[in-house]
């Protein structure tokens, strides 16, 4: 899933970079890098396995404003 996620960050760079410079891929692009960031900081099979909560709040807090920014980039994409 982190692999997916990197890929999805730095294919969304090229977008922006090449094809032409769009809000949306640069939401994309930073959405994706900031999952990225909290799935390899914080593992979900790890956290699971322990039976503990969140390791590392950061991480949690920066994967949700991901999420929140890929959902803006996608509703972007399909709506304007």
């Amino acid at each position: 899933m982190l692999v997916l996620m990197v890929v999805f960050s730095v294919v969304h760079a090229i977008d922006f970079i090449v094809y032409g410079q769009k809000l949306q891929s640069a939401l994309a692009c930073v959405g994706f890098g900031l999952m990225a960031y909290g799935a390899w900081r914080n593992p979900w099979n790890q956290a699971v396995a322990a039976g503990a909560g969140v390791r590392n709040r950061t991480a949690q807090v920066l994967s949700t404003i991901g999420i929140v920014l890929v959902l803006v980039s996608f509703v972007l994409r399909y709506v304007a």
